[in-house]
């Protein structure tokens, strides 16, 4: 039986509809780019107690391009339950944001009206997992995924340049 498999395209500009694929580099930068150049587009701190800055919403869509007999269904994404730099800084000033939706937007630099929770403490195993299908859904070859999926890096007063560390996320679903 064939493997599953998926692309997975950043999506950048206005609404969302620049499509580059991005399957193994995906990276929070400051601006709305396709870039895997993280010290040049590093989000940085800010300068006063109490206050944020974000990265640009990471826009990602999926789409199925090797497939079951049939077909896949209830995709859902997962990560870590900790915060992305747990291990250097114990204060975690860095947190991830995690939203969907299904009609694309522009993404911003600001706080997410979309990435409104954060990872973490809410999709961080497979019994916690954000749904990218719909429960009816039976995802084809070359199908693209319900919801676009929303990310954005939210950054706090005194964390430190160079300190995030690489961030695996988990991809689960059914195959028929």
């Amino acid at each position: 039986m064939p493997t599953p498999a998926f692309t997975w395209y950043k999506c950048t500009g206005t609404n969302a509809a620049t499509e580059t694929d991005c399957s193994n580099h995906p990276c929070w930068l400051n601006e709305d780019i396709h870039a895997v150049d993280t010290e040049n587009y590093q989000v940085a701190a800010p300068q006063e107690v109490d206050t944020y800055n974000y990265s640009y919403e990471y826009v990602l869509r999926g789409k199925l391009t090797a497939a079951a007999p049939n077909y896949v269904e209830n995709v859902k994404v997962s990560g870590p339950a900790y915060q992305p730099d747990v291990d250097l800084d114990p204060l975690n000033k860095m947190t991830v944001m995690w939203g969907r939706t299904k009609t694309p937007t522009t993404p911003i630099d600001t706080a997410s009206i979309i990435a409104t929770v954060s990872q973490h403490d809410n999709y961080y195993q497979e019994g916690n997992a954000l749904a990218l299908t719909d429960v009816a859904t039976q995802l084809v070859l070359n199908g693209y995924l319900d919801w676009w999926l929303y990310s954005q890096l939210k950054v706090g007063y005194g964390a430190q340049p160079g300190t995030l560390p690489v961030v695996t996320f988990d991809l689960w679903f059914e195959v028929s």
